[in-house]
């Protein structure tokens, strides 16, 4: 575990609930919606441990993370079947 200061930046990273007034940042978490992330990042919402696209780690369970679309990288010409949704 690192402390939130010294975690590599894209680390999964549990802040508490965003909002549209204070959106989170790129694999910063728990957001509800598109419009609780900062600029183009979307929410992934996830019913478990469900890898988030372009960030590394687990987060919690169930909570959801900001993620960058634009880092959806195919992996053998397509996404991983648990983030093929997202991309």
């Amino acid at each position: 575990c690192y402390p939130v200061e010294e975690a590599p930046s894209n680390q999964l990273i549990h802040i508490g609930d965003c909002s549209s007034s204070s959106p989170c940042g790129e694999c910063y978490g728990d957001c509800d919606s598109d419009s609780q992330c900062e600029g183009t990042l979307r929410c992934a919402k996830r019913s478990d441990l469900e890898d988030v696209p372009g960030c590394a780690g687990m987060g919690w369970r169930s909570k959801d993370y900001c993620y960058d679309p634009t880092k959806c990288v195919p992996s053998g010409g397509k996404c991983s079947s648990s983030t093929a949704d997202l991309c």
